[in-house]
């Protein structure tokens, strides 16, 4: 039943898939199994901005872009109940909190 729903949204149904991978990915590196659900949440949801962020550098024009310097790319996490933006530091592997 889902799986017709989402028929009649493909751009979600795309976005969706794209979200499953970082998650799948994301499991099968983890530790603990026993983490709670909002933690497990929180950080799939990061893995995908994460994920998303290697999937715009597959494109030439853009990996050329940022290569040259003429376009950066920021994957933000933003926290709805707290108003709190995360940017993620592609330097250090973490997210920071934006000031």
């Amino acid at each position: 039943m889902e799986d017709e729903k989402l028929l009649k949204i493909p751009h979600v149904k795309k976005w969706l898939e794209l979200a499953k991978r970082a998650k799948d990915k994301l499991l099968s590196n983890l530790q603990d199994d026993s983490l709670p659900e909002d933690k497990l949440e929180w950080m799939t949801e990061q893995a995908n901005v994460i994920e998303q962020i290697k999937n715009l550098l597959t494109y030439p024009y853009i990996i050329d872009k940022y290569i040259e310097g003429k376009l950066k790319i920021y994957g933000w996490y933003y926290i709805i109940q707290t108003g709190e933006i995360y940017n993620y530091n592609k330097d250090n592997g973490y997210f920071e909190l934006i000031k």
